[in-house]
């Protein structure tokens, strides 16, 4: 029943874009300055990994696969040479 929470699924769903950028955004903060970032910026840089994680969720892992599969239906008849809507032939043995 947690998981199944609004606040949960979308964890769930930018988990993995949230890995990716915390790799270059949460050492920044250190290897930049000289003494360790106040919690107001370390408060910032992971608001800002949450943000960047939330959109490349919404604009690139899920609109990518979508636009990918609408290219797949348009370009596989063109490339073998039929017309787009034209039905494909059901061969019985």
């Amino acid at each position: 029943m947690i998981l199944a929470q609004p606040l949960m699924a979308t964890i769930e769903l930018i988990g993995f874009p949230l890995y990716r950028w915390h790799w270059p955004l949460l050492p920044f903060p250190r290897i930049t300055e000289i003494d360790p970032p106040s919690p107001g910026l370390r408060a910032a840089t992971l608001a800002l990994n949450v943000l960047l994680a939330r959109l490349t969720y919404r604009f690139i892992d899920h609109t990518l696969p979508a636009s990918a599969y609408a290219a797949h239906n348009f370009i596989t008849p063109i490339l073998n040479r039929q017309p787009v809507d034209w039905p494909q032939p059901v061969h019985h043995r």
